[in-house]
């Protein structure tokens, strides 16, 4: 299982990287890093990711489906 640690906490009001618009810019016209789930999961069905003092897991389904619980 790989781990992945955030380096900025969100701040309030603002979007995940999941929630940006469909032209691939954020909320501030910034562009936004894309990553395919291939490369989040790196062969692995299950990842944890580290977001301050919290960890969330990232689960690939057998169905092929993500699911991100706390």
């Amino acid at each position: 299982m790989h781990t992945i640690t955030t380096t900025q906490p969100l701040a309030a009001g603002s979007l995940p990287v999941a929630s940006a618009r469909l032209n691939g810019a954020s909320r501030t016209g910034v562009p936004v890093r894309r990553l395919t789930s291939e490369e989040v999961l790196d062969g692995e069905k299950e990842v944890i990711i580290k977001h301050g003092d919290s960890e969330y897991r990232l689960r690939l389904t057998s169905l092929n489906k993500l699911i991100l619980t706390k």
